[in-house]
Parts: C-alpha cells; structure tokens; sequence
C-alpha cells in the first residue's frame, strides 16, 4: 500500500469515526483552529487546518454538523472506543497521559 493510499484510508476513518469533529470539538475550536480534510476531484484525501485565532468568537459546528459528527462519534465508541480505552486503562493504568 502507497502512503497516500494509507494517509487518506487513515484520513476517511478519522473523518468517518467522527474524531476529526471530537478533536476539533474539545482542543482546536477553543483555541481558534480546525483540521479537516480536502479532496480535488477523485484524489486522496489531505489535512487542512484553518487558523482563525484572530476571531474574537472562536470556531463552532453548525447544529446539522454537530448532530452528524456526535452521532458518528457514538456509533465509533459504542463498537470500538469504549473497549480501546478500557484495554488502554488495564495496561497502562491511565487512560489520557498527564503531564
């Protein structure tokens, strides 16, 4: 497999799991910033990110978006992420690394 092929499988299941949104949601859209992805035609998939650090109102989804990302972000938790975390929390005895 090509690393393209690999960076935009990668890139469809971030978008799809809807961790792109829960990223963007929880650490960059409070600072002013975004990742998302692009696509020229039938090509690969590539990161974007939108720096509006200078907008005095941050970033937000419009409610159709956030009802869409949430949801594929529940699907993805229900069926794998609940159980990763789990394993992650049993093997290493935390779940998020402090600092």
């Amino acid at each position: 497999m090509t690393d393209v092929k690999q960076a935009h499988e990668a890139l469809t299941f971030l978008r799809e799991a809807g961790l792109i949104f829960e990223i963007n949601r929880r650490v960059l859209h409070p600072l002013g910033l975004a990742i998302g992805t692009a696509q020229e035609g039938d090509g690969p998939l590539s990161f974007i990110m939108v720096d509006s650090r200078d907008d005095p109102e941050g970033m937000a989804f419009t409610a159709s978006t956030f009802a869409d990302a949430s949801a594929r972000l529940a699907k993805y938790m229900d069926e794998h992420g609940i159980a990763a975390l789990a394993a992650r929390k049993r093997r290493l005895g935390f779940i998020e690394q402090e600092r």
